[in-house]
């Protein structure tokens, strides 16, 4: 059960235009459990004395402000913040476009260093340059592919008409160039 949702944006007309022009997406702005904080989320998250069980980044491209979000720091930072059994997940761009590869391999390295559970899935996102892109899950103690999530998500009950229990799980099955730039074994 959601009982709080904080979310934190750099730009706040961001959220005024979304919210005028695509009411939709940003409905849930209304629910009084969101707390909408404008402001540099790096800062935030160094600053923060709250605890959270999950912290979803979902950032620009890994330049100007946001090339922090990209950094150790940001993840001490995030990691500290987090529950005993918290989890951090984030975008970590398209695998497909070469100029990134050094990055995503580096975010890998760095969730690594502070996280026992680090795992990479991927999804399509047309709207996106390159259309693949990979997320970065570390978790102080879930694993998202433990033999009980399947039976977890059924009891959920989710209507989606997208997300499943095998798609899931096929998630984390990476392309070999993929598991080639985060040093994984095949």
């Amino acid at each position: 059960m959601v009982e709080k949702v904080v979310l934190v944006e750099l730009d706040e007309m961001v959220t005024q235009v979304s919210q005028e022009y695509f009411p939709q997406l940003v409905s849930s702005a209304q629910d009084p459990r969101v707390e909408l904080i404008f402001t540099d989320g790096i800062k935030y998250v160094h600053n923060c004395t709250d605890k959270y069980d999950v912290i979803l980044v979902d950032s620009t491209d890994p330049i100007g402000p946001a090339e922090g979000l990209f950094r150790l720091p940001f993840f001490q930072d995030c990691y500290h913040i987090l529950e005993e059994d918290g989890i951090l997940c984030l975008q970590s761009e398209s695998p497909w476009i070469p100029e990134l590869a050094e990055l995503i391999s580096q975010v890998n390295l760095d969730l690594k260093s502070l996280f026992p559970l680090v795992k990479a899935y991927v999804a399509a996102i047309q709207t996106y340059q390159a259309g693949l892109w990979l997320f970065q899950l570390a978790s102080k103690k879930y694993n998202p592919l433990s033999n009980d999530i399947e039976s977890k998500i059924k009891e959920a009950d989710l209507k989606t008409k997208y997300y499943n229990s095998k798609l899931h799980y096929g998630a984390f099955i990476l392309p070999t160039f993929v598991n080639e730039i985060l040093n994984e074994p095949l």
